[in-house]
């Protein structure tokens, strides 16, 4: 009896719960049929609207009903319907059950295209997806070699940019465990182990603000491979070498990303002249960085080949933990010992009013020793109508330098110390009902300390001594209101700004001996209303800010202003393909608090500074459009944009430079106004023909502004025009090539004065595939050519590489650099009626053998 009832128990308990997940579950059901009625064959699919990712899908029957049923947590989803010769159609709905009926439109297709295409490249209106083995060659190695690939996506200077935007956020497996360190990913992940890269545009992580105005940068999202999940990857790489003495580096990295938790530890140490803190770059914006007023004069880097003798250490460590479904803890911590010896000579020609120039010789160098630290312990709780979020940051630099210059037959020895610490926190609360509206609230609030001094012997004996503190809040509330029930919005906005600066300077110098303190206070109060309206796919919002603040250096002046700043944001995505993006604003700078400094500051061995203690405003009106063009199926992307710009002010700064080449730096009260104007276009395209790729981007600028040089306001403009075009194919099976060229013309005008100058850059990429596989070369061959040098105008550059791979995930790779042994390079440039000559020491051929192990 007892067993029956037990199991009478356990099935109306079973029951129970079968009948409330379905009560949970959604239903979409319709009929999809031609304009004629008659029943159609296709596909419907759910999708999430974030990243296009599927949910469930359905076949219609032969009445052309369907019935989807499904389970999510988001308010809304996307529908989609496709099928051989139908075009495809996308909704955007409610998530909840409901009746959806499709009118299908046919439309020509040629299969062996198609399907080629939609292994490739697909995705929705605000997701695109990359399938990486389609892109992936035999000589990539990691995904940041992929990406480089991927037509829409370029890679600067370890900035990664969509659409010539650079991205907000870099997840993996929709996790952001790095925040900004996204080098540590792209150089280090291996490419097998991911199998879809998702640029999500227009992406806006909170997702109680989704549906506000969003961001106009995208993010990117690696969905890794089931193999690669859930488990610790780990790499080794040890590499020993020569040129004029022994080189050395090693690499390790270990990975993990789960469900539930990531994380990666990083270590590399260098003294090949690379950089291991190359993989700890911080992309995004900090508050934290080291403030400088005086420092040693250093040697210039060439922008092509090795000038850097260095001896780095550096490790990471990210660990992200999912608390729930929707909290996560993110704890991470950067060190940093870095050793640098650099030489260069330099040639300075300023242009003085009355067609003079004074012109400085330097021959530089210096030897550098710095210590980075920076940890990171960040909590948020992301859902879909709370966030509440805080990161605090601590960071703390010593950077102690020594530099010996010989200036117009003048010797100099330089020492700088540089000691920086500080603390920031962060926080964010959002709050929205169930109605749709609600509130935010962000704090961040920052304090700084820093010691620095500057010892300057020979010829100017002088000692700088500063102390500094800075302390910083900015405080913002705003309301929400519901933008999908309401087209035309006002939300009010407040904010409490505070800026403080103490600074203690103390200048011994026989020249202009000199000390006195700075207290420096900034606060200010706005509001704000920002008016928006939203219509489906257009945006627009108006924010019309009033700020009141008051300025004050103790002791010496002070002053309160009210300001009107408004700017305007518009972002149309028209249809599938187009969007238009534009904005403007004016604005008002204050004078910086380092541009109030009324002591005696010696920069450097060279220049002084001070001010008088006026404050004065900077302003400055822009506007900026952007139009963007997309086509997945034929893996086109193409954007133009254009900015324009003016500012003026009534002081302007400039320099006094005697006879001894020394600098004095000084402001006027002298209405001027400077303006800019400058347009960038750029197309990239993928085929499937042999892999290729290419990528042309074109820019033009134009400049006209003042400066302030021997106490005399000089007029002058500039133009500038670049012309980039990368392009790479796989012409045969085992032969892969890539070609990059840069070509610039930059002119400068004042008066009678006109110089201008012609700069090219190529390099030519070659990987052969000896043993396919498993035995690879690379040939790299650049050129450079500058019209402003005289003498020699042109240089050639040649580094190899052969890459030896085993069945037990090992490589060996053998590589060369510098094979040509140039030991100099010259450069030339010129920017506001001023010429810079600069000849780089570079480090000589070079042999290295690295062998790197997948553990």
């Amino acid at each position: 009896m007892m067993r029956k009832a037990i199991f009478i128990l356990l099935y109306f308990t079973l029951a129970t719960a079968s009948w409330a997940a379905l009560s949970d579950s959604i239903r979409v059901t319709g009929r999809v049929s031609y304009a004629n009625g008659d029943a159609a064959y296709a596909i419907v699919a759910a999708l999430h609207p974030t990243d296009s990712s599927l949910i469930a899908y359905c076949i219609t029957d032969d009445e052309g009903n369907y019935n989807l049923h499904f389970t999510t947590e988001a308010n809304n989803i996307l529908v989609r319907l496709s099928g051989f010769n139908v075009k495809r159609k996308i909704r955007k709905v409610k998530a909840v059950s409901q009746s959806l009926d499709f009118t299908a439109e046919e439309t020509s297709i040629t299969l062996r295209e198609a399907n080629v295409k939609a292994q490739k490249l697909w995705g929705s209106r605000d997701t695109i997806n990359y399938l990486v083995a389609s892109y992936m060659t035999n000589y990539d190695r990691t995904i940041g070699d992929v990406l480089k690939q991927l037509p829409g996506i370029t890679i600067e200077g370890g900035t990664i940019k969509y659409q010539g935007t650079p991205i907000n956020n870099f997840y993996v497996e929709d996790m952001d465990m790095l925040q900004g360190r996204y080098n540590i990913i792209t150089d280090a992940l291996k490419a097998e182990d991911v199998a879809t890269v998702q640029v999500l545009e227009n992406h806006e992580h909170i997702k109680s603000l989704q549906d506000q105005i969003r961001p106009d940068a995208a993010s990117i999202n690696l969905k890794l491979k089931t193999k690669s999940k859930g488990i610790w990857t780990k790499a080794v790489a040890l590499g020993a070498g020569y040129d004029n003495g022994m080189l050395w580096n090693c690499e390790g990295n270990a990975m993990y990303f789960g469900k539930q938790r990531q994380h990666i530890i990083y270590y590399g140490a260098d003294n090949t002249g690379k950089g291991a803190d190359r993989m700890l770059q911080h992309y995004g914006s900090s508050r934290l960085g080291t403030i400088t007023l005086t420092d040693i004069i250093y040697p210039g880097t060439s922008p092509v080949g090795s000038t850097l003798w260095n001896n780095e250490h550096a490790f990471h460590s990210s660990n992200l933990n999912r608390l729930s479904k929707t909290a996560q803890l993110h704890y991470s911590l950067t060190y940093n010992h870095d050793i640098q010896k650099q030489e260069s000579y330099s040639q300075t020609t300023y242009l003085l009013p009355g067609s003079n120039f004074r012109i400085v010789s330097e021959d530089i160098s210096s030897h550098l020793t710095t210590n980075n630290s920076f940890v990171r312990l960040s909590y948020e709780n992301n859902a879909q109508r709370n966030d509440l979020s805080n990161t605090l940051d601590l960071s703390g630099q010593w950077r102690d330098a020594n530099g010996a210059v010989v200036s117009n037959t003048k010797e100099m020895q330089q020492h700088a110390f540089n000691r920086n610490i500080g603390v920031s926190n962060y926080t964010r609360w959002v709050h929205r009902t169930e109605g749709g509206n609600g509130v935010e609230m962000t704090s961040y609030n920052s304090a700084q300390t820093n010691a620095q001094s500057l010892t300057v012997c020979g010829g100017l004996d002088a000692r700088q001594d500063i102390d500094l503190t800075r302390v910083s809040t900015v405080n913002e509330f705003s309301l929400i209101k519901d933008l999908r029930k309401h087209r035309w919005s006002i939300v009010p906005t407040a904010a409490l700004k505070l800026n403080y600066v103490g600074m203690k300077p103390l200048l011994q110098s026989a020249i202009s001996p000199d000390n006195g303190d700075m207290h420096y206070l900034r606060a200010g109060v706005n509001a704000s209303a920002t008016l928006k309206y939203v219509n489906n796919d257009f945006r627009l919002s108006f924010r019309l800010p009033l700020a009141l603040t008051h300025t004050q250096i103790k002791d010496e002046t002070h002053r309160t202003q009210l300001c009107f700043t408004p700017l305007f944001n518009l972002q149309w995505k028209i249809n599938d393909s187009w969007t238009i993006a534009s904005g403007g604003s004016y604005g008002v700078q204050p004078t910086s608090w380092p541009q109030l400094i009324s002591t005696y500051i010696m920069s450097n061995y060279r220049t002084t500074s001070r001010y008088l203690p006026s404050i004065s405003d900077s302003h400055m009106g822009s506007v900026s459009s952007k139009l963007s063009f997309k086509d997945i199926m034929n893996s086109l992307f193409v954007y133009i944009q254009g900015k324009a710009s003016r500012s003026w002010s009534d002081v302007i700064y400039g320099t006094t430079i005697d006879n001894d080449a020394r600098t004095i730096m000084q402001a006027e009260y002298m209405p001027h106004h400077d303006d800019s104007y400058s347009t960038t276009g750029n197309v990239s395209k993928g085929f499937d023909w042999k892999k290729a790729r290419i990528d042309i981007t074109a820019n033009y600028s134009h400049h006209y502004g003042s400066i302030l040089r021997q106490a005399v306001k000089t007029d002058y403009h500039s133009n500038n025009f670049s012309f980039n075009v990368n392009t790479s194919a796989d012409i045969l099976q085992n032969f892969r090539i890539s070609y990059d060229c840069s070509y610039a013309f930059s002119r400068s005008v004042s008066g009678d004065y006109a110089h201008k100058i012609r700069t090219l850059e190529q390099s030519l990429n070659l990987n052969l595939s000896l043993i396919r596989k498993s035995l690879l070369m690379n040939i790299t061959a650049r050129h450079t050519h500058n019209s402003g040098l005289q003498e020699k105008t042109d240089y050639a550059f040649l580094n190899c590489s052969l890459t030896y791979r085993t069945k037990r995930k090992i490589e060996f790779i053998l590589e060369g650099n510098n094979i040509f042994n140039t030991h100099t390079f010259i450069s030339r440039f010129d920017t506001q009626l001023t010429q810079y000559f600069e000849i780089y020491q570079l480090r000589p051929r070079s042999i290295m053998l690295t062998a790197r192990f997948n553990l």
